[in-house]
């Protein structure tokens, strides 16, 4: 080895000779050195090796590619090698020869080409080999293997086509992960071979999955295709109506949208050879562009008897008629994808987000990349004349609008407000002020955000963002993308999108929670203040390609999330495909936090030419059960039971074949609703369909009758959820006793019991006639429904049925049928509450938990208070009263110098803020002088007097009451008026960490006040130290826990 003295003293020579002009010294003869690693020697080359370090011709990664991809071919050939005794279906002996044939030669092919290079060359029949190799890309374990041999007949052919396919598709991995290489396959004849590989594997699958279609016992797989007259196949459901897409909302040159290439004439249409058709069938995915206008049905808006389905081409609206069926009322041509609506009243909100929106709702597009005609954002109609919409509101965002959700209002300010998340690209400044993309350390970025736009009911042309909250940021070092950063999550995993947006954000008011399908996150946000929504929790999924939609089911305390993997235009539900991809993940809320629980993906293989994910779904409001229909695209309808969320069963279905047979076009069900009894699907390419649920084994006629009474206000709209309730009505009953019955919750004989006395309320309400006798059974049987126990569904079913109960009894007191018809289910006896007691503890052991532990299971404590019991229940309950009562006199309608009249104006100016804003401190400046002239004790007695009267707090206030020593007299008692915090022990408990909490934010806010009252910032701390311990020393604090809680403050 060469030192470096020994190296320094070579180079020093060699450069005396240069300068000296040595004419013997050639450029042959230079050094040639490669440098170790850092504190390493370098060492020389000889020039025969400094080429081989620079040989371009193979790299490491392709040799160790063919290393690996020996192995991983022979372990096929073994595979295959089972065929002949373990099946008689000659397309598997096809599959098995093709295997043979190819892949022994491929690998003789990879031998050689190795051993020509000198490197080592695998022997793949070694134990160790086969042992070491398993675990790569498509590779069965042993297990699976030894699975394989033990199988025979139907149970062979299937599995070996599944571990075949998957095994495929693991080779075409290898060669993608290859490529991915730097420099490597420059070799020609080693890309050749991995093309071939690429091409004549992918081709295999199909072959294979086709194979493995036709050993499905589904009826849904391999239907027939076709646009009008496609194969249809329905279970448990009832296809009630079939609406083409109306006029005007399809080219009649093309209705099903298939790829240019494919509209040839008739004679042109068949291949020339097997060869060609395997080509067309390896580009029918390729064909990426598409057309300037779209026609595509999107989403769905319910109001009262009134539908509206969006469209990428605008928005068609339907009159619902008596029996559920859509009639068209007008169509409104407003290109500019999604197309998505919500309907408030009379205001019809639509999301547009392609670049070829324009302002004017015109066909042409837009050529220019900035351009005031463009529009990409929140469109507002006024739908009060039905047939004649009218656009009168638009509000611009930097990344469009991709969906949409209706948070809040019209609230007495008269005021709407809806996220808006947009997915597209970020906008060019220059054509609207404020949109910035992702530039390394610029915090304005439009990406990473939510849009919360206010929009006003009495002139929506007014309607903006209020802001546009960074909801994904870390909360612990405010960067931008704190949640997912996009990629995979390992080995056999998903590469999941970057959390840079929201695709759905479902809004669920009453509960003061939305759930966020937020592209590489699943998200629970607090919302109970909707313009400053708060992340509470994020998730991830190995399995999730793109978070894309959420369902709460009716109590806000599951969430269903849907992964649109493939982005909703590829085929996901092939036979082959994992059944944890694309699908449905169910999680429980459990103290504000997502649990996850299950997968659902619909289990019928589909075709290559069917699209097929999950994708917009809602609940189906059967009492007692927690149910879903789900949108597959051309995968179909899905109706899901997930009661038990670690267990969900599919219960009922529709699915029609692919629209063609030789093209991939997206179709399908965009969305399924179930709205008003019925389920409605926009089928992207062939219309609307209407369906109704049907009984079976797995939902009983009543079940099915409860859920059609179900109030669901008079509105859907998507991401917004309401809870329904149901009447009390013997059908509901019914419907829980049902569950109980098929649970074996309930006695034949106290069941039988049940269901006589609802079949005699049943026709006590027809005939409008009272019966106490009735009505005292009623709550007899409910009280006993309270004594037993079980499961928590069982638990609750039984609750449910007992407040029913209750209420039918109620009714059956009266003459009148209607009356408390729409009353709660959720009833009283004997003015006790009986599903605030927990009936499952016995009284004698705890009181206190029987009495209260209903009550204490299902209440939480609001944020507002730090305690919380049934009187702040009762006080909020008579303040609601109170103030729809002030309001009420607020809206006018008294006599002019009445009480209401006073009472109403007086409120109504302490709720003009925008007067209170003008008039700024103005009206309080009397008060502030009286303080500013305290100059001694004697104005500062003047001055407490005085605001006393009016009402503003003094440091001590004084009472009269009696004497607590002599009650024959009154006495001045003098308090304390309070210490800021709630009460002492904030100040004074030292190892309380919600009180340290306290503690610890109360300086900063001090600090802050003093700021906006004038204090200077240098002097605002050590104001505010003065301030806190006047507090603590006010707390009367003892001394040795003085120096504790003051430690930290300055003066």
């Amino acid at each position: 080895m060469v030192t470096l003295p020994e190296l320094t003293n070579r180079l020093i020579f060699c450069a005396a000779l240069l300068l000296l002009g040595t004419p013997s010294l050639s450029s042959a003869q230079a050094l040639i050195i490669q440098p170790g690693a850092p504190g390493e020697s370098p060492r020389e080359l000889s020039a025969e090796e400094a080429v081989e370090i620079a040989d371009t011709s193979y790299s490491p990664a392709d040799a160790r590619f063919m290393r690996d991809m020996i192995p991983h071919h022979h372990q096929a050939l073994q595979m295959a090698e089972l065929v002949a005794d373990r099946t008689n279906r000659p397309e598997l002996i096809d599959v098995a020869g093709r295997i043979n044939a190819s892949q022994g030669d491929e690998i003789a092919f990879m031998q050689n080409w190795l051993r020509e290079r000198g490197e080592p060359v695998p022997n793949p029949t070694e134990h160790d080999a086969m042992h070491t190799h398993h675990k790569m890309a498509g590779m069965a374990t042993p297990q699976q293997m030894a699975d394989l041999a033990a199988a025979n007949g139907t149970d062979f052919d299937r599995l070996f086509l599944e571990l075949m396919i998957t095994h495929h598709k693991g080779a075409v991995k290898m060669v993608e992960k290859l490529t991915k290489q730097p420099g490597s396959a420059y070799d020609p004849v080693l890309y050749e071979f991995t093309t071939d590989v690429v091409n004549d594997q992918t081709t295999e699958i199909e072959r294979m999955h086709g194979l493995l279609l036709g050993l499905s016992s589904d009826p849904r797989a391999g239907l027939a295709a076709g646009l009008d007259d496609a194969g249809e196949v329905i279970w448990n459901l009832e296809l009630l109506a079939s609406l083409p897409r109306p006029d005007g909302f399809f080219d009649p040159q093309n209705p099903a949208e298939l790829p240019p290439k494919y509209l040839r004439k008739e004679d042109d249409e068949s291949p020339e050879s097997e060869e060609e058709e395997d080509k067309d069938k390896n580009k029918k995915e390729t064909y990426s562009r598409s057309p300037l206008l779209s026609f595509s049905n999107t989403d769905m808006a319910f109001s009262g008897d009134v539908l509206i389905a969006g469209s990428y081409h605008g928005f068609n609206i339907y009159r619902l008629q008596d029996d559920g069926r859509p009639e068209l009322l007008s169509s409104v041509v407003c290109p500019g994808g999604q197309g998505d609506v919500s309907v408030v009243d009379d205001l019809l909100i639509m999301s547009v987000e392609e670049t070829r929106g324009r302002l004017d709702c015109g066909l042409q597009g837009i050529d220019e990349d900035v351009s005031d005609e463009r529009f990409r954002g929140l469109r507002i109609f006024d739908i009060s004349d039905l047939t004649r919409p009218v656009q009168v509101g638009a509000v611009q965002t930097c990344r469009g609008s991709h969906t949409h959700s209706v948070v809040a209002g019209p609230g007495e300010d008269g005021k709407i407000i809806v996220y808006n998340s947009g997915t597209s690209s970020v906008r060019k400044e220059d054509e609207l002020a404020g949109c910035i993309d992702e530039s390394p350390g610029d915090d304005r970025t439009a990406l990473f955000r939510i849009d919360v736009i206010e929009i006003p009911v009495a002139d929506p042309s007014k309607a903006r963002i209020l802001d546009s909250p960074a909801v994904f940021a870390d909360p612990e070092t405010g960067v931008m993308a704190g949640l997912w950063r996009g990629g995979d999550h390992g080995d056999e995993t998903q590469k999941t999108s970057r959390t840079d947006q929201c695709h759905d954000i479902t809004v669920f008011p009453s509960a003061g929670l939305a759930a966020g399908a937020c592209s590489g996150n699943g998200i629970l946000f607090d919302i109970s203040d909707p313009l400053n929504p708060r992340r509470i929790d994020a998730v991830v999924d190995a399995g999730f390609a793109y978070w894309h939609s959420a369902t709460f089911n009716n109590d806000g305390t599951k969430v269903i999330f849907t992964d649109e993997w493939g982005g909703g235009t590829r085929p996901r539900c092939r036979a082959y495909d994992p059944l944890t991809w694309g699908a449905d993940a169910i999680y429980d809320i459990v103290d504000g936090k997502l649990e996850f629980q299950s997968y659902f993906k619909m289990p019928a293989p589909q075709v290559e030419e069917e699209n097929c994910v999950a994708h917009n779904g809602s609940i189906v409001p059967v009492p007692g059960r927690d149910i879903f229909v789900q949108a597959w695209y051309q995968g179909g309808i899905s109706v899901i039971d997930f009661t038990d969320s670690a267990n969900p069963v599919e219960i009922a279905y529709f699915d029609r074949g692919p629209i063609d047979e030789r093209a991939l076009v997206t179709g399908g069900y965009w969305s399924t609703y179930w709205y008003d009894g019925r389920i409605y699907g926009t089928e992207i390419v062939r219309g609307l369909d209407v369906l109704r649920l049907l009984p079976s084994e797995y939902l009983s006629e009543s079940e099915i009758a409860a859920a059609n009474m179900a109030d669901q206000g008079g509105v859907f709209n998507p991401q917004q959820q309401f809870p329904v309730s149901w009447p009390a009505d013997p059908v509901v009953a019914r419907a829980y006793v049902d569950q109980l019955s098929s649970a074996d919750a309930l006695s034949a004989e106290f069941a039988a019991d049940v269901m006589a006395a609802l079949n005699g309320a049943t026709k006590t309400l027809e005939k409008g006639s009272g019966d106490k006798k009735l009505a005292k059974q009623l709550r007899s049987l409910a009280a006993t429904l309270q004594e037993a126990g079980g499961d928590a569904v069982t638990k609750k079913r039984r609750l449910a049925l007992s407040q029913t109960l209750l209420g039918i009894a109620t009714r059956c007191e009266s003459a009148d049928p209607t009356v408390n018809d729409a009353t709660p289910t959720k009833a009283l006896i004997s003015g006790v509450e009986l599903g605030a007691l927990d009936m499952s503890t016995d009284p004698r052991d705890d009181f206190y938990q029987f009495v209260n532990g209903g009550w204490l299971d299902t209440t939480d404590i609001p944020e507002i208070y730090s305690g919380y019991t049934v009187y702040h229940e009762v006080m909020e309950t008579v303040e609601d009263a109170l103030r729809d009562i002030i309001e009420s006199a607020a809206a006018g309608g008294g006599e002019s110098g009445s009480e209401a009249q006073q009472v109403g104006d007086v409120y109504a100016s302490w709720m003009d803020i925008e007067k209170i804003n003008a008039l700024g401190i103005e009206p309080a400046a009397g008060d502030l002088k009286v303080v500013s002239d305290v100059d001694s004790i004697e104005s500062l007695r003047f001055a407490m007097a005085t605001l006393y009267r009016r009402g503003v707090m003094m440091p001590y206030s004084f009472s009269i009451y009696p004497d607590l020593k002599n009650s024959s007299r009154n006495t001045i008692y003098f308090s304390q008026s309070g210490i800021t915090m709630p009460n002492r022990d904030y100040y004074l408990q030292v190892d309380n960490d919600n009180f340290a909490k306290a503690r610890d934010g109360l300086r900063p806010y001090i600090e802050k006040l003093l700021q906006r009252s004038g204090v200077e910032r240098d002097t605002s701390t050590s104001a505010a130290d003065a301030v806190y311990t006047c507090l603590l020393y006010t707390s009367d604090a003892a001394d040795d826990r003085r120096g504790v809680l003051l430690s930290g403050v300055g003066g």
